[in-house]
């Protein structure tokens, strides 16, 4: 029993691999709830059994993360192993073979693993969990590609000494998992999405990952042709690469590394056209080869060009929204006649409203009561922090009162609100600073950041305001309606005993400043 008990063990933890999961970075993409998942969980089991292995499943985002680095390594080594480590009669293995085997074997278990793994049905919810679906995809889509890259035949046939046309055609098949790129793609993008979620991040090392793998096959191209007149004939074509290798196609002769290095560069010089510029071309073979290369390079340049110019779009979206909202405002400013001092202060307003970035306001009507809450806290901060009234209030209070609030700009000498109006609303400043005028136009004191007024008027019976407020400069107010006010902050017994002191202190600076004012000189 006690050898049977790590068995066990093992293998329920192997079963929960193959489940379900919600540390697997698109779960919750498909599943909203911990309930949803243990009912596709029970689904899975039901439908295909203790060994499919379900798409969003820790196994599954393990083993596909694993295979993007074998699939690379075979894309890169296959093409190398064929192009540069021509095989001197009799063949010999070289390390790069044993290298090569690995990833054979790795690559045959995950055939095994695919006719295993479930996948998303295209247009529907659930994936697709049933054997015979799961084999029947994957006979019409990757099984057979997948069988003739992923045989160790060349490392078969080189120990066997078969004829060099046979280990030709195998090298060729191995290097077929190049078109393993496409998957290649979407697994590096999960990937990518359990370390960020950036979409520029995720673009970036993709076509990262392509650009080295096709910089990669364009330097093997440059010596296909004559390696592959070296496999047919058995011997180097006398005037192919000539002067690419200075030594007159004895590419034996050459060290890999050199040839791998100056192959590079080759490719370089196609890329930026120079080619026919550096290097005499002998042959129509070479012809060819430069000519193919420019064509993939034109393509993937054009590619990354109208990439890089979407990237751009979106990182700057709301630089670009701003420019085209100051451009309508201006025409706007110029149809209208506006004057100078004008326009100067609508352009103000915008650029302290905006501060170059236009975006439309997140509308939170659909998050929860405690999220909102949390959010206006977090928005607000500077607020909460300068306004006295709000110390030792509960945050949910705070969160509330902050909830009702509603931004506005005021720019310099303009009227915020007059002496004698009814009163409908409080201010909050968040920055800037008023002026406060008697209803004589007596000016009674500066209000800055964390101030609030409007609050004297709701005391007194006449709910009118009883001074005239006029910004001084630019200045960002946060307005509360006085039935809000009055719902969250009088009826809390700590901020109305801080407001009634606040209103006796105003009114008795004012009602000293107007017998003052009074005096007969």
């Amino acid at each position: 029993m006690l050898l049977k008990e790590p068995k066990y063990k093992f293998c329920h933890w192997l079963k929960k691999q193959f489940l379900i999961s919600g540390d697997h970075p698109e779960t919750w993409q498909y599943f909203n709830s911990y309930p949803s998942m243990l009912a596709e969980r029970q689904r899975q089991v039901y439908e295909g059994g203790k060994h499919v292995i379900h798409p969003l499943s820790i196994f599954c985002f393990r083993w596909n993360s694993l295979m993007v680095f074998i699939n690379l390594a075979q894309m890169m080594l296959a093409p190398f192993r064929l192009t540069f480590l021509l095989d001197v009669w009799p063949a010999k293995i070289w390390t790069l073979d044993y290298v090569l085997l690995a990833h054979h074997i790795i690559c045959l278990l995950d055939i095994i693993v695919k006719f295993n793994l479930g996948f998303h049905e295209k247009n529907k919810v659930n994936c697709a969990l049933k054997r015979k679906k799961i084999a029947l995809r994957y006979l019409c889509s990757w099984f057979l590609l997948d069988v003739c890259s992923s045989l160790p035949l060349p490392q078969i046939l080189i120990y066997m000494e078969c004829h060099r046309r046979y280990i030709l055609l195998a090298h060729c098949l191995a290097c077929l998992r190049s078109a393993r790129i496409v998957t290649c793609f979407v697994d590096v993008k999960v990937f990518m999405k359990k370390l960020t979620t950036s979409y520029s991040w995720h673009v970036s090392i993709q076509h990262l990952m392509l650009l080295i793998v096709a910089a990669h096959w364009c330097s093997c191209i440059v010596y296909v042709f004559p390696v592959f007149y070296y496999y047919w004939y058995g011997q180097l074509h006398s005037t192919n690469n000539a002067e690419l290798i200075s030594l007159h196609g004895r590419l034996l002769d050459i060290p890999v590394s050199a040839r791998y290095g100056f192959s590079l560069f080759f490719t370089a010089c196609a890329i930026f056209g120079i080619r026919y510029y550096m290097f005499h071309t002998h042959t129509r073979h070479e012809v060819v080869v430069n000519a193919v290369i420019i064509l993939i390079f034109s393509v993937f340049t054009v590619y990354i060009t109208a990439l890089m110019f979407k990237l751009y779009l979106t990182k700057h979206n709301a630089e670009l929204r701003y420019i085209e909202l100051m451009d309508q405002v201006e025409r706007y400013m110029r149809q209208k006649l506006f004057p100078a001092q004008m326009k100067k202060r609508v352009r103000d307003f915008y650029n302290y409203r905006y501060h170059g970035r236009y975006f439309k306001e997140v509308t939170l009507n659909c998050l929860s009561e405690q999220l909102r809450s949390e959010i206006n806290l977090y928005s607000c901060h500077r607020l909460v922090e300068n306004v006295s009234l709000f110390e030792d209030i509960p945050a949910s209070v705070v969160g509330a009162i902050l909830g009702c609030l509603h931004a506005e700009v005021y720019m310099p000498n303009d009227v915020i609100v007059r002496a004698g109006d009814v009163v409908d609303c409080v201010y909050f400043i968040n920055s800037g600073t008023v002026a406060i005028y008697t209803g004589k136009g007596t000016e009674v004191s500066h209000l800055d950041d964390g101030d609030l007024f409007g609050v004297v008027a709701l005391i007194m019976k006449d709910l009118k305001q009883a001074a005239t407020v006029v910004a001084i400069e630019i200045t960002q107010l946060y307005r509360m309606d006085t039935k809000y006010f009055r719902q969250y902050v009088l009826t809390n017994k700590t901020m109305m005993d801080r407001i009634q002191t606040m209103v006796s202190q105003r009114m008795h600076v004012t009602v000293l400043i107007d017998k003052c004012t009074d005096k007969p000189r």
